[in-house]
């Protein structure tokens, strides 16, 4: 491949419309590398977030109502953060037996009277 930069300034190129269209197809047929989502595909309905939590609306509407679920209300309409509901989820995870076990075995020899 030329290297346009290094050309001399009296250098003048003819490109064609063959050539255009050869390089577009070849622009066209590269694999593209993978375009990180837009906050516009962030943003879920009230019916996505049902779907993606497996819950009916009027559950969502509730936990909006008791503020128990991140959302946002704009023109009399929820909108919900797909990365905030995420989140949401997973601070809601309860530790394994085997966790607590270990927090409580912890915190009793912590708090043990010597």
């Amino acid at each position: 491949m030329i290297d346009l930069s290094k050309l001399p300034d009296w250098v003048k190129i003819e490109i064609t419309k063959g050539d255009l269209l050869a390089f577009a197809a070849k622009i066209r047929d590269q694999p593209s590398s993978p375009i990180p989502p837009s906050s516009a595909s962030e943003i879920l309905s009230i019916d996505e977030v049902a779907k993606l939590l497996n819950l009916a609306r009027q559950t969502i509407y509730g936990l909006c109502s008791r503020r128990a679920i991140p959302f946002y209300k704009k023109n009399k309409r929820l909108y919900f953060k797909r990365s905030e509901i995420l989140t949401w989820i997973d601070e809601g995870r309860k530790k394994m037996q085997v966790e607590f076990d270990d927090d409580l075995a912890a915190f009793i020899s912590k708090n043990q009277k010597k």
